[in-house]
Formats: structure tokens, sequence, C-alpha cells
């Protein structure tokens, strides 16, 4: 399978870069209410209702190759997910001298980008390059909102 980078990229397709860029650009007028809007749609698509998720590769030991592909393809998905947060968050956090932003949003984006940079201890699965993938996308997400603050 391909790396995320190569079926997510940027410039690849046309609207999905639309999309990005009409964010960042709305995020100039509205950035509090599009942090929001991103973490509203980012815990729906993991299925989150409360605060004290953590990212977890989800592994099996079952034998069965039907189950570890489902696994596969989860841990996939929520890596895509992540993915395409980070990207989004990339874009519109470069906004932030133009707003004040409420403190608590800021915290929220810190907090989950540093559960991406925990070591996966034993971790060598299918997925491991497109976890380092995220992982840097996190990493770049911080130095956005370190030139920003």
């Amino acid at each position: 399978e391909k790396p995320l980078t190569k079926s997510l990229q940027r410039g690849e397709d046309p609207q999905f870069d639309q999309v990005i860029n009409s964010m960042s650009s709305l995020s100039e007028y509205c950035l509090p209410s599009i942090l929001r809007t991103l973490f509203d749609w980012y815990k729906r698509q993991n299925g989150i209702e409360d605060e004290s998720h953590e990212y977890r590769p989800r592994t099996s030991n079952k034998s069965k190759s039907d189950e570890q592909q489902r696994d596969y393809l989860m841990e996939r998905r929520d890596l895509a997910i992540d993915f395409i947060f980070s990207l989004v968050l990339i874009e519109v956090l470069k906004q932030i001298p133009l707003h004040p932003v409420i403190d608590s949003l800021i915290h929220d984006v810190i907090n989950l980008a540093f559960k991406h940079f925990k070591y996966k201890e034993g971790y060598l699965g299918p997925n491991t390059g497109n976890m380092h993938i995220v992982a840097d996308l996190y990493a770049e997400v911080i130095g956005v909102l370190a030139q920003a603050k």
C-alpha cells in the first residue's frame, strides 16, 4: 500500500487543496470557530466523546488474517484522519497573529500533537511509516504554533 503522503499529497487533488486553502482563508476571519469545528470533526471521526482520547494503534494477536486486515485498515483510517487534521491545522494556525485565540484550544492542539510523539514500544506493524509521517506533521503543527505565538 502507498504511504499516506502519496495518497493524500497536496497538489494531487485540486478539490482537497481548495478545501484546505478555503479553511485557511476562513481562519483569517474566524479562527476560534474554525478550530472548534475542526476539533468537533476530529472527535466525530474518531468516535471520541470525551477529552481523554489517546491515540493507540490497533494491534491484533489473533491469527485470523481477516481480523488482522481489519485492524490494519482501521489503523490506517485513524492515521489518515490525523494526516488530514494536521494538514489543515498547519494552514489555519498560521492566522494566529491576526486573532486572539482561546488558550484552551491551543492547549488542545499541543496535547494532541504530543500524544503522537510517544514512542510506540514494540510496535513494528505495517503502518509504522505512516505513524512517523503523522508524527512529523504534528511536529510541523508545533512549529507553526511556535512561530505564530
